[in-house]
C-alpha cells in the first residue's frame, strides 16, 4: 500500500502533465459510458429512421410555457425546401400569439443557420425564443433527455400544414 502511494506521488510530483492527462481521458471515458447507460435507460432516443409522427419520449414539467412544437423529419437543405411555408407560417403564428417556437428534428441535429436564414429571405421576424430537440441518437451533443412539455405546449408536424393555417388567431 505504502509503494502505489509512493509511486501515486512520485508521478503526480515529477510527470504532472502526464498524470493529468491520462486523468482527464479516464474520465471522459467514464463520462462517455454514462452518457450512453443513461440514453439507453431513459430510452429518449432512437437508432432507426423515425417519422415526424412517430411517438416522441416526453416528461411532463411545470410552470406552463406557451410553446409552439414543430415536428419535422430532419432540417436540412432538401428538408428546407420541402417544409418552407410550414417553417414560416409556424414562426408568424408563433409571433402572433407570442409563442415560443422549438423545432424537433427525428433523424438528424437542425441546422439552425438554414433556418435563420429561410427567416432573412422572407423578411419574417424570429420569435422572442426558439430552440431545437432532436431524438436522434447519432447527434453530437451533451446527453439527450425526454423532450419536457407543458400543458401550454401546441404539436405541429410538416404534414399538419393546414390545422397550422387554422390555428390561433
Amino acid at each position: 500500500m505504502k509503494q502505489d502511494s509512493f509511486s501515486k506521488k512520485y508521478i503526480k510530483s515529477h510527470l504532472g502533465t502526464v498524470y493529468s492527462v491520462a486523468r482527464s481521458i479516464r474520465n471522459a471515458v467514464k463520462d462517455e459510458k454514462d452518457k450512453k447507460a443513461s440514453a439507453k435507460k431513459d430510452c429518449a432516443t432512437h437508432s432507426s429512421s423515425a417519422d415526424e409522427g412517430d411517438s416522441l419520449k416526453m416528461i411532463f414539467v411545470t410552470p406552463s410555457k406557451n410553446r409552439l412544437n414543430l415536428i419535422l423529419t430532419s432540417l436540412d437543405e432538401d428538408a428546407l425546401k420541402r417544409n418552407r411555408d410550414i417553417l414560416l407560417i409556424a414562426t408568424e403564428k408563433a409571433n402572433l400569439n407570442s409563442y415560443e417556437l422549438r423545432i424537433i428534428t427525428r433523424n438528424n441535429l437542425a441546422n439552425p443557420k438554414l433556418y435563420r436564414d429561410l427567416l432573412n429571405a422572407y423578411n419574417v421576424n424570429s420569435p422572442k425564443k426558439v430552440s431545437f430537440y432532436t431524438d436522434w441518437h447519432e447527434r453530437v451533443s451533451a446527453p439527450i433527455y425526454a423532450l419536457e412539455v407543458t400543458d401550454g405546449d401546441v404539436f405541429f408536424t410538416a404534414k399538419d400544414l393546414n390545422r397550422l393555417k387554422e390555428w390561433g388567431k
